[in-house]
C-alpha cells in the first residue's frame, strides 16, 4: 500500500476539524462518500484532490484507513480509524480521534507561548553580551591598563562573563546537534519496544507517555470488545494494525502470555509501560461483566489526567525560563557597573 509520509496541505488542525464534521454528519445518517461529498464543497480548494481521492479509494472497495494513509493524514488519526473498521463504529472513533488530536494542538500552542516571549528575551539578551564583550569591555580594559590598576576576582570573572556566554551557547548548539543527531541515527533505528523503554527512562517524558498508552489501549480495547470481539481477537487486531509498531509488538507478546496460561490483569500488572491501575480495571470489569464501559470511562479519566500533568508542566516551564534570564541580566548588570565603580574608587 503506497502512503505518503505526511500531508502538508493539510495541517493538523485542518485533519482535526474535517474528520469532526464527517463524525458530525456520519451520526445524521449520511454514507461516508455523501458526507465527504457535501464538505467537498466547505473546504478549501487546496483539499479537494485529497478527498476526491479518498472517495474514489473507497468506492474501489479499500478500506478508510487505507484511504486516509494514501493522502498522508495523521498516525493518531489512522489508529482511531483503523480500529473503528473493526468495531463498526467509525462516526464515534472520528470524533474521539479528532478530539485527541484537536488537544495535542492546544498543548504544542501553549506550549510555543510560553517560550516565545522568553526566548525572545534570551535572544536579546545574547545580543546585548555581544555588544558589552566586543565594545564596552575592551574599554574597561584599557582603562585599567592605563592606570595600571589591579582588578579584584569578581571584577575579573564578570569582564569574562560574556565571553563565558558565548561558550555556553555554543555548547548548548552543540548537545543539540549531538541530540539531534543520536535520534535520526541511533534511536529511529531501535526496535519499538526498546524506543519506548528509552523514553521511559527520561523522568520528564515517563509520566505523560504512560498515560498517552493507558489512554490509546483503554480506548481501543473498549471499542474493541464493544463490537463483541473477544480480549484475545482484540489484541489481534492490535497486532495487525501497522501505524503504531509499538503496539503491534505489544499485542503480539500479550498473546503469548495468554496462551501460556497467564490472566490478562497480571500480564498488565507487571508491564511498565502502563498506568499501575489499568489491571485493577480490567479485573474489576471482568468480573462484573462490564469490561468495555468500565474502560470506555476510565480511558476519559487518564486522558484529563494528562491534560493536567501536561498543564502543569507547562506552567513550571516558563518561570524557570524567566528566572535563568533574570540571573543572566543582573550578571550583564554587574559586568558593566562593578569595574565601572572600581574604576570610580581608583580615581
Amino acid at each position: 500500500m503506497m502512503t505518503k509520509k505526511g500531508n502538508k496541505n493539510w495541517t493538523l488542525k485542518e485533519q482535526s476539524l474535517y474528520l469532526s464534521r464527517i463524525g458530525d454528519l456520519l451520526d445524521q445518517g449520511y454514507t461516508f462518500e455523501h458526507a465527504s461529498q457535501f464538505l467537498l464543497f466547505q473546504l478549501p480548494k487546496k483539499h479537494s484532490q485529497d478527498v476526491t481521492s479518498i472517495i474514489e479509494t473507497c468506492k474501489q472497495g479499500e478500506s478508510l484507513y487505507t484511504a486516509f494513509s494514501k493522502v498522508g493524514f495523521h498516525k493518531d488519526i489512522l489508529g482511531y480509524i483503523y480500529f473503528a473498521e473493526q468495531h463498526g463504529d467509525v462516526s464515534f472513533a472520528l470524533r474521539e480521534g479528532s478530539a485527541m488530536l484537536q488537544k495535542k494542538l492546544n498543548h504544542l500552542d501553549k506550549g510555543k507561548k510560553l517560550i516565545r516571549y522568553p526566548l525572545a528575551l534570551l535572544l536579546f539578551v545574547g545580543f546585548m553580551f555581544t555588544m558589552i564583550e566586543k565594545v564596552l569591555l575592551p574599554q574597561f580594559e584599557s582603562l585599567f591598563t592605563s592606570m595600571s590598576y589591579e582588578q579584584t576576582m569578581i571584577s575579573k570573572f564578570l569582564v569574562k562573563l560574556p565571553e563565558l556566554n558565548r561558550y555556553l551557547f555554543l555548547m548548548i548548539g552543540l548537545l543539540v546537534i549531538i541530540s539531534l543527531g543520536y535520534y535520526f541515527l541511533h534511536f529511529q533505528k531501535r526496535p519499538p519496544v526498546e524506543k519506548m523503554k528509552l523514553l521511559l527512562k527520561i523522568p520528564i517524558f515517563k509520566k505523560v507517555m504512560i498515560m498517552y498508552n493507558t489512554h490509546f489501549f483503554s480506548v481501543q480495547l473498549s471499542n474493541l470488545l464493544k463490537g463483541g470481539l473477544s480480549i484475545f481477537q482484540a489484541l489481534t487486531m492490535f497486532e495487525q494494525q501497522l501505524h503504531s509498531p509499538f503496539f503491534r509488538e505489544e499485542a503480539k507478546e500479550m498473546k503469548m502470555l495468554l496462551r501460556a496460561g497467564n490472566r490478562f490483569e497480571d500480564i498488565l500488572r507487571v508491564r511498565e509501560y502502563y498506568e499501575a491501575d489499568l489491571a485493577m480495571i480490567i479485573l474489576h470489569g471482568q468480573s462484573n461483566g462490564n469490561l468495555a464501559s468500565e474502560l470506555q470511562h476510565y480511558s476519559q479519566y487518564v486522558m484529563e489526567k494528562a491534560e493536567e500533568k501536561v498543564t502543569r508542566l507547562l506552567a513550571i516551564v516558563q518561570p524557570i525560563l524567566f528566572l535563568m534570564i533574570g540571573v543572566i541580566i543582573m550578571l550583564m548588570y554587574g559586568a558593566i557597573m562593578i569595574p565601572m565603580f572600581q574604576l570610580l574608587n581608583g580615581i
